[in-house]
């Protein structure tokens, strides 16, 4: 007996640490893990510790709060699909997130900058002039764009890495996300000593979700993998679904409640219209048949 819970417990730590590495991986803080899987914040720091010891994971931003994680060349041998060491059934780990990427915000440049960049790249394309610099910050690698025009005013682009989104906070993602390349605007301002103007969204945000890979291969190979604001992708290793659309996205990433709020409504219309063929099936109607009603 003794034996065999010590596997069990052998177990079931090695199926956290599988989800537990999963959802680092993903872009998920340690407290949002400790809340998703029903444990301890302690717990998940120790585990995240081991896998960063172990060479599985490595913090992006260790001096950033709170900090993020990505794998390593070093993959961890998961098992699929785990058990679900709380329910008891296959385990399904949490959907409730959006990993966000094509983000762009641009900048109008007042009077040009004090001290001069070091662009790492410029070009010309049509009536335009682009110059180009990149930059590591703790959220991972940064390009930076001047682009001069002759009949309009400077501007600054800034692209940002991937920022995973939860579905709370996409419905202030705009807020969200230009704080977030604000503080690289920022830096930019103190370091040229020059002058922005306020962020406004440079190009359409993509916003995606894990897919089944079966149904991506399968999308792709029947040429239906595209619609007009949603498609099916594995580029970069990973199935998703994505769209540009905001209402797609919340749609998608809320899916679980609307379905349960929908079955809860079909239920309550399910009980009602049972009660009324029981009053249509009586001969009499009862005197309160109003209030039934």
């Amino acid at each position: 007996m003794v034996v065999n819970r010590a596997v069990n417990r052998a177990m079931v730590f090695t199926m956290i640490k599988n989800d537990v590495y999963k959802l680092l991986c993903e872009g998920f803080t340690q407290s949002k893990i400790a809340s998703l899987l029903h444990i301890s914040r302690v717990y998940v720091s120790k585990i995240t510790n081991k896998l960063i010891k172990e060479n599985y994971v490595f913090c992006v931003n260790p001096k950033g709060n709170p900090k993020l994680y990505k794998p390593t060349d070093k993959p961890l041998p998961l098992c699929k699909p785990s058990v679900n060491h709380f329910s008891g059934g296959l385990n399904t780990l949490p959907t409730g997130v959006c990993r966000v990427h094509n983000i762009a915000m641009s900048y109008l440049l007042f009077n040009g900058s004090k001290i001069p960049i070091k662009w790492d790249k410029e070009w010309t394309i049509r009536n335009a002039r682009l110059f180009q610099l990149r930059q590591v910050f703790d959220v991972g690698m940064v390009t930076i764009r001047l682009v001069v025009s002759k009949n309009k005013p400077d501007r600054i682009i800034i692209w940002m890495p991937e920022r995973y989104l939860s579905n709370e906070q996409l419905d202030d993602h705009i807020r969200i996300l230009e704080s977030y390349c604000q503080k690289v605007a920022n830096w930019f301002m103190k370091t040229y000593h020059c002058q922005l103007g306020l962020p406004e969204p440079y190009s359409k945000m993509h916003f995606a979700f894990p897919e089944d890979p079966d149904f991506v291969h399968i999308a792709k190979k029947t040429n239906i993998s595209k619609g007009d604001h949603t498609w099916v992708d594995d580029s970069d290793g990973h199935a998703e679904w994505e769209t540009d659309d905001i209402r797609l996205a919340k749609i998608k990433i809320d899916m679980p409640n609307r379905v349960l709020q929908l079955e809860n409504t079909v239920e309550k219309l399910a009980g009602s219209v049972e009660k009324l063929v029981k009053i249509f099936d009586t001969p009499s109607r009862p005197d309160n048949f109003r209030d039934v009603v």
